[in-house]
């Protein structure tokens, strides 16, 4: 399915996911401008996507990125991602008022400069571990 144009910056996918478990909600693929993206219109959605060989303990990095709609009241548009099950003590929760999102349960310093509002935006998540330290990085 493919939507109406959004005008955002251009980045090419290197990873797209075939598979996902459906938790709870509806998801649908949709492509943007050539981009394949995993979106809900519907309200909530939870699901997980399980990467063969994946070691927590063992170094690793993970790239993905959100956009949260003009449409509607973003105070409850959020994404949380957390790496091994739900519940891991590593994980992202990203809203899409900014000032309310977190690492590992912690508040996010805003050494980028984003809006508060992150509707009708897109943001980009870096994630990785090397040793015991995990570096994360946000634009």
């Amino acid at each position: 399915m493919k939507r109406p144009s959004i005008e955002f910056s251009y980045y090419k996918n290197k990873y797209i996911p075939t598979t996902v478990k459906i938790l709870k909600g509806y998801g649908e693929c949709v492509e943007f401008k050539g981009n394949k993206w995993f979106a809900t219109t519907k309200g909530e959605i939870i699901f997980e996507k399980e990467i063969p060989n994946f070691d927590l303990s063992k170094d690793w990095a993970l790239e993905y990125k959100v956009y949260f709609s003009k449409e509607g009241n973003n105070f409850y548009k959020y994404a949380h991602v957390f790496i091994g099950k739900e519940g891991s003590p590593i994980n992202v929760l990203i809203k899409a008022f900014y000032n309310h999102s977190q690492f590992s349960g912690q508040g996010i310093p805003n050494e980028a400069g984003l809006s508060d509002d992150l509707g009708g935006k897109l943001v980009k998540i870096n994630l990785k571990k090397e040793g015991e330290i995990i570096h994360f990085i946000y634009k």
